[in-house]
């Protein structure tokens, strides 16, 4: 019955009522929080973004909050939480992406649309849009997910389960991911439209694969370079049927990650050991898709879908 109850959890559906046992375990994880010398992460700070659900959070150059939903981006000071600006899209916002050149008002601000790309200066300004003709290479199905180098930019597509590399121009590149039989490659696993990817210091792409319960390391090229994660409701696994669903990283290369169903936030080092915890009682009980993005300060921003909060975690910070 434990493993029903975790495989339940990670669909964003309770448990049947059982009268112990799985219910009892799957209660204390999410009502508790581990034991150990695990860096503790503390409510800082919470901004009503008024988007429900609330798709996707960013945090740009200058120190703002970017956050979509629907076909909208708002913009708010990191200090008051108040809203500064606001414009539309060309269509249902999935991701964001803010991209931190060394000049502030040079900064850039990829959206990843339902099926597209638009490129903005932070001011809102509109640089560049991207479009794709149905099966031409890199098409985007359905994008959840958009990170960007300095020489790519890639976007997960949940319809064809591959994040897409393509050049700063919109230009497809390779697919990472994709299966390959002949080549003994089981490829990415995404049985709901959570997928997500980051790009290290090193120009490494960091990619979920929610549906095998782990986090993988892939050169540009799509060269599976490593990977870890194990399935379970326990603190330091990953419940269900598809987590993680969101992934960041922190500036000393730690990878934090976020959960459907048992809705929780971990931070974990590069060779998968959990370091940082943060409990289900912190977010909505039905949250999913909680979008993650991290400062150079190393805090932690995650979206609240249903709320439309964007919650700020600081390590031994004081709640306010």
């Amino acid at each position: 019955m434990l493993l029903l109850a975790a495989a339940v959890a990670g669909c964003g559906r309770k448990p049947p009522a059982t009268g112990g046992g799985a219910d009892d375990a799957l209660d204390r994880v999410r009502r508790g929080s581990p034991q150990g010398s695990l860096t503790e992460y503390k409510l800082a700070g919470s901004i009503a973004t008024g988007l429900k659900p609330l798709r996707a959070v960013a945090v740009g150059g200058s120190g703002e909050i970017f956050a979509g939903g629907g076909e909208e981006i708002r913009v708010f000071d990191p200090a008051t939480g108040s809203e500064t600006r606001r414009w539309k899209v060309g269509g249902e916002l999935r991701a964001l992406s803010a991209e931190r050149r060394p000049q502030a008002a040079d900064s850039r601000l990829w959206a990843a649309l339902a099926s597209g790309v638009e490129v903005y200066d932070e001011s809102g300004k509109a640089l560049a849009k991207w479009s794709f003709a149905p099966g031409a290479p890199g098409a985007i199905g359905l994008a959840t997910s958009i990170a960007v180098s300095p020489d790519s930019v890639y976007v997960a597509d949940y319809t064809h389960r591959v994040v897409h590399r393509f050049t700063r121009e919109g230009v497809w590149v390779n697919d990472i991911g994709r299966r390959d039989k002949a080549a003994g490659l089981s490829g990415l696993h995404v049985p709901s439209p959570h997928l997500d990817c980051a790009v290290d210091s090193a120009g490494r792409v960091i990619v979920t694969n929610p549906g095998n319960q782990r986090v993988e390391t892939y050169t540009p090229t799509g060269d599976l370079v490593s990977g870890w994660g194990e399935p379970g409701i326990d603190y330091d696994r990953f419940s269900g049927c598809c987590n993680p669903t969101d992934i960041a990283l922190l500036p000393d290369g730690s990878v934090a990650t976020s959960e459907k169903g048992i809705p929780r936030v971990k931070v974990y080092d590069a060779a998968g050991r959990m370091k940082g915890y943060i409990g289900a009682q912190q977010f909505s009980e039905d949250a999913a898709g909680m979008d993650l993005a991290v400062d150079e300060r190393g805090r932690i921003y995650v979206a609240d879908p249903p709320t439309g909060r964007v919650l700020v975690f600081e390590e031994g910070a004081r709640g306010r």
